[in-house]
C-alpha cells in the first residue's frame, strides 16, 4: 500500500500521492529542521574520509551524484570556496553546504 497516497475527500477534489510536501524554510527564512537533517545525512554520506569537510574530491562525486554525472567546472569550485564556510584549504564545511543550500532554495 502506499503510505502516502490521500483519500478522497470530496467529488471533483484532486487526490495527491507521493511523500508529504516538507518545508524547505522555517519562520525565520532559515532551512527548516527537516531540510537540515536530510543535508546532514547527505553531506557525511558524501564525506567519504570522515573530516567533516567536502574536499574537492568529494564535492565532485556530490555534484555528479546530483547532476547526472557532470562535475563542477573550476568557476563554480571558486564561487564554492568564495561565497561558502569552507577551511583554509578550500574545503566545504557542513556550515558551507547549509548556506549553499539556502542560497539555493532562496533563489528560486
Amino acid at each position: 500500500p502506499n503510505l502516502f497516497a490521500s483519500t478522497p475527500v470530496g467529488m471533483g477534489k484532486k487526490t495527491r500521492t507521493g511523500p508529504p510536501k516538507m518545508p524547505l524554510l522555517d519562520s525565520e527564512d532559515w532551512l527548516s529542521p527537516q531540510l537540515l537533517g536530510a543535508l546532514h545525512s547527505i553531506f557525511h554520506r558524501f564525506d567519504a574520509d570522515g573530516d567533516g569537510m567536502l574536499n574537492e574530491a568529494e564535492l565532485q562525486a556530490f555534484a555528479r551524484a546530483c547532476n547526472a554525472g557532470t562535475e563542477l567546472d573550476m568557476d563554480e569550485l571558486e564561487q564554492i570556496q568564495q561565497y561558502f564556510d569552507t577551511d583554509d584549504s578550500g574545503a566545504l564545511t557542513l556550515k558551507g553546504f547549509h548556506e549553499m543550500y539556502h542560497t539555493q532554495t532562496t533563489s528560486r
